[in-house]
């Protein structure tokens, strides 16, 4: 029977059958490590993607306080003005005032000057 297997080719066939067996289990192994590599991918984008998300809601707490400051900012600017027109303002009242106090002191000037040639000598 040996001799007649041999002209037919079964143990070759077999053989062959085995081999592709164990290359068919093979690619089961490789497609097994593909899928966990891919796993492993998807993992890490959707860490990835949770990780931009939560950078994207920092970026716009941080836009959202800047726009508050420039806002805050603004209003401070247009106080100071209204502040420092007051103070010229005060300034210019200040500078009136001072003119009358040196009009008022010529004015006495005057007068004690014009009182002591009216009062005679003692």
């Amino acid at each position: 029977m040996a001799q007649l297997e041999i002209q037919i080719g079964v143990s070759s066939l077999i053989n062959k059958c085995v081999k592709l067996e164990e290359s068919i289990n093979s690619l089961g192994v490789m497609i097994k490590g593909l899928r966990e590599k891919r796993a492993i991918l998807e993992k890490q984008i959707e860490d990835t993607s949770v990780d931009l998300k939560n950078l994207r809601g920092k970026v716009s707490s941080v836009s959202q306080y800047i726009e508050e400051e420039k806002k805050g900012l603004t209003v401070l600017s247009q106080r100071r003005a209204t502040i420092e027109m007051e103070a010229d303002d005060l300034g210019g009242l200040v500078s009136t005032l001072r003119e009358n106090i040196s009009l008022i002191d010529e004015t006495m000037s005057a007068e004690h000057e014009h009182i002591k040639q009216i009062t005679p000598p003692e």
